[in-house]
């Protein structure tokens, strides 16, 4: 009897601890198998309404080849803070796909940060007009900037655009933007509003060519080892 009883716990924990295991198992399988937003770098485009929409890209990546997931009910959020980190700007983001807050991604995609005015600034010296998208609570889609919230930056005190000026942004306030969804792994990234701006007039300079710093670094370095060969060619001429 008490051998029958020994193997009696011994079974029952042998169970419960594989129940465990092969749980955690299949816990693990499921966060390591899913697939991940990538951030690829800035986009900027001219829209019609004579604005410059500064962007980030991120595209869908798989563990394995041969996956077809797709990132579902995928939303972003971009927050905007001063040089002392407090917070001057909070709100969903929404995805360039028909100002969507929440669309399905296969592949690529580019969350707004932020429109400009005027769309020709030539620099992040230059003032402008600030306006990241602010979707009214619960709206599917942002309707565009004519509601939606403008802060002056360095200074602008030309055509004004907006019904909403709240304040002033500084080039050293830094942009904070975050993608998920309910499928995917989410990610986060942190940039100043001087790099970002730099980054989206490249961009747009560039016919809308993703800019990153890891890009303009090599663009340098690249520069940088030409140099030589440039002034050969120049002092013999």
């Amino acid at each position: 009897m008490i051998g029958d009883a020994s193997m009696s716990w011994f079974n029952i924990a042998s169970t419960v601890i594989g129940t465990v295991v092969g749980g955690f198992a299949g816990y693990a399988f499921s966060v390591v198998s899913k697939p991940r937003f990538e951030y690829m770098g800035i986009v900027g485009n001219l829209l019609q309404n004579s604005r410059l929409q500064c962007g980030a890209r991120f595209r869908i990546t798989y563990r394995w080849i041969g996956e077809k997931f797709v990132a579902r009910n995928s939303m972003g959020w971009i927050g905007i803070y001063d040089d002392g980190g407090k917070q001057v700007h909070g709100s969903p983001g929404v995805w360039t796909w028909g100002n969507a807050v929440s669309i399905n991604i296969v592949g690529e995609e580019t969350l707004i940060l932020f429109l400009v005015h005027p769309s020709d600034i030539k620099s992040t010296n230059d003032p402008a007009l600030i306006i990241p998208p602010t979707p009214l609570p619960g709206a599917a889609i942002w309707q565009g900037d004519s509601s939606s919230t403008c802060f002056n930056y360095n200074g602008y005190n030309g055509q004004s655009i907006c019904n909403n000026v709240v304040g002033s942004l500084r080039p050293n306030y830094r942009v904070r933007f975050r993608v998920t969804s309910e499928n995917a792994h989410g990610t986060e990234k942190n940039l100043t509003l001087r790099e970002v701006l730099d980054l989206c007039i490249k961009s747009r300079d560039n016919k809308g060519e993703v800019m990153s710093n890891k890009s303009l670094r090599r663009s340098t370095k690249m520069m940088i080892q030409q140099l030589p060969h440039c002034l050969s060619v120049c002092l013999r001429n």
